[in-house]
């Protein structure tokens, strides 16, 4: 399921320009255009959730060992110390 409004669908359907370090099937990894630190980079499920708990818990699992794939494959390109990484979920949590 797409949703018309959202942007990170809108990335997936190529209506909106992203730079793409990863993809499979189900996933999608890009740089943010408005990175916090270097190698900023999201991951999204290809299907369209509103919030994490709406994910099934095996979709939860594939995406975050896509997560852990990237962040080593970013970790390494730049040379970094370590990584964070975060999840947030409506308005008040950023």
């Amino acid at each position: 399921m797409i949703d018309k409004n959202c942007p990170f669908c809108k990335i997936l359907k190529g209506e909106l320009p992203s730079s793409r370090i990863y993809e499979d099937e189900n996933t999608l990894a890009f740089l943010d255009i408005w990175p916090q630190s270097d190698g900023h980079t999201l991951v999204i499920l290809k299907k369209h959730y509103e919030y994490i708990y709406d994910v099934p818990d095996e979709e939860v699992a594939d995406l975050y060992k896509v997560v852990k794939k990237v962040a080593r494959a970013v970790k390494k390109s730049i040379n970094a110390g370590g990584v964070s990484i975060t999840q947030h979920n409506e308005s008040a949590a950023g």
